[in-house]
């Protein structure tokens, strides 16, 4: 897990893929599959894939184009 500070004193919290494996009980390949798909607002830097955690969780929530 990654959290960034952000310049208005809020944090944002991401996810790396490890992170979604153990937070959703999947495989790598599952994790991999996701990152990319457009609907979970995952970025890659560099190699490493990183998703925000608010976004998954409105994803999960089923609500994925609300701000």
């Amino acid at each position: 897990m990654l959290t960034i500070e952000q310049t208005d004193g809020k944090s944002a919290v991401f996810l790396t893929v490890e992170d979604l494996r153990r937070y959703l009980n999947i495989g790598s390949y599952t994790a991999y599959r996701l990152m990319r798909d457009p609907t979970m607002g995952a970025v890659k830097l560099g190699n490493r894939w990183l998703i925000p955690k608010s976004s998954l969780e409105k994803v999960l929530s089923g609500k994925p184009g609300e701000q």
